[in-house]
């Protein structure tokens, strides 16, 4: 409940009075009636009816004057409480951006005028430095700060309700690379002065956390192959010196020499196997058509003499980059396992606001009781990382794959696109 202030308990104390003073003379006027019975009639002159006027006038003027009074102190009461509330607002406000180490920034459209607030300085190294990365803002966003012309027709070009982003970096004196995300927004309705105003994120120990992450990532790639090579290197002498000792010995001899070599063999298709998968997730997720993925020169090779029925272009996924060796795995366990294989289709299958991407051929299928299984690392034949890794593909942007189908009927496999994650027709 809102306290009254002291000049609000005045001024009621005041109103109340006069209408105490007003009920008192209206008491005596009638206790007059009741002793006087002749003289009741207010025009007739008379002490009471001479003081019921007067005190009628006074207290009308009075009340009045008292009642305006009193909502002018409320009114004054209710702008201060608010200029309180707004306060108290920008404090938290001001607040909550110095705890996301956020700087403030704005700019007035009709007259050009920059505003921002000290940690700018602070990260900038100077006043005179952020102003001049302010200038580099706007101008990415299409604002020539020394065109008033085209400052004043900022609102007049699409940037009315635009939420606006952009990252930049740059080198401010005596300091190493600095990254800046900037968020703003315009308002452009014409009830206040024309702004663009937001916030400057410093993500300078992100970018080089990320860099490292990459740089690191590069130097254990670039030993990984190292290591491959040298590997492969010796899996051929073992293999070429194994198959060489089953042309001189004898049957049960070649037997164990046979199996060193076949035992090579899937060291060296394992090791080569995961040089196509060292780089995956190292690349930002993006948009892909599975359509013109399916037109790529290796998967045209693997399918040579097999019906391939594809969908229909103009539906994009947010994957990453090796979606095409996904499809290019999953074409190949058709191949490898599916019997005689005759034909394969890709098809999509719209769900309220999800996606799903059919895979299916017309082989011999998959059992019930593999479904789960064939989607984990060792299981199969080969290398048996193939179905693996299209389930790890798949994950880095929320994507998931299962087999639903009938065996002796052929596989199907059903990848779900979460919403937001596909587009059609863009």
């Amino acid at each position: 409940m809102t306290r009254c202030s002291p000049e609000e308990m005045l001024f009621s104390k005041l109103f109340a009075a006069l209408y105490t003073l007003f009920v008192l003379v209206m008491l005596g006027r009638l206790l007059e009636w009741w002793i006087v019975p002749v003289n009741r009639d207010l025009l007739t002159p008379s002490f009471f009816n001479d003081s019921l006027m007067f005190m009628d006038l006074i207290i009308s003027v009075g009340t009045t004057i008292v009642y305006l009074l009193l909502n002018a102190q409320r009114m004054n009461s209710e702008l201060e409480l608010s200029r309180l509330k707004a306060q108290d607002f920008a404090e938290r406000y001001l607040h909550a951006v110095k705890s996301a180490k956020a700087c403030v920034w704005d700019l007035d459209l009709t007259t050009g005028d920059l505003f921002w607030d000290e940690s700018l300085d602070e990260l900038c190294g100077s006043h005179i430095e952020s102003e001049k990365q302010l200038k580099n803002i706007c101008q990415s966003f299409g604002i020539d700060l020394d065109n008033i012309s085209d400052l004043r027709n900022a609102c007049n070009v699409g940037m009315g309700q635009d939420y606006l982003k952009t990252e930049f970096n740059f080198s401010p004196p005596y300091s190493g690379m600095r990254y800046l995300l900037v968020h703003a927004t315009t308002a452009c309705d014409g009830a206040s002065p024309d702004r663009l105003s937001g916030l400057i994120y410093d993500l300078t120990s992100l970018r080089k956390a990320e860099h490292a992450l990459k740089e690191s990532h590069r130097k254990l790639n670039l030993l990984t192959d190292i290591t491959r090579h040298d590997i492969l290197n010796k899996v051929h002498i073992v293999r070429g010196f194994g198959e060489l000792l089953t042309r001189d010995l004898n049957n049960q001899q070649q037997e164990m020499a046979a199996h060193i070599v076949e035992s090579a063999n899937l060291i060296f298709d394992l090791i080569s196997f995961t040089g196509q998968y060292q780089n995956i997730g190292m690349q930002d997720p993006k948009w892909q058509d599975i359509a013109i993925l399916l037109d790529s020169s290796e998967i045209h090779a693997s399918i040579d003499g097999i019906a391939l029925t594809r969908p229909e272009s103009g539906t994009l996924i947010y994957a990453d980059v090796m979606l095409e060796k996904l499809l290019f795995n999953l074409i190949e366990n058709s191949l490898r396992h599916g019997g005689n294989v005759d034909s394969i289709s890709l098809s999509y299958e719209y769900s309220g606001n999800s996606l799903k991407v059919i895979y299916q051929d017309d082989g011999v299928g998959i059992p019930e009781e593999d479904k789960e299984q064939i989607f984990e690392r060792g299981h199969g034949e080969n290398t048996g990382l193939g179905l693996f890794f299209c389930r790890e593909i798949l994950e880095i942007t929320g994507l998931s794959i299962r087999e639903t189908g009938i065996y002796g009927e052929g596989v199907r496999f059903e990848i779900i696109v979460p919403p937001d994650y596909f587009r059609v027709g863009n």
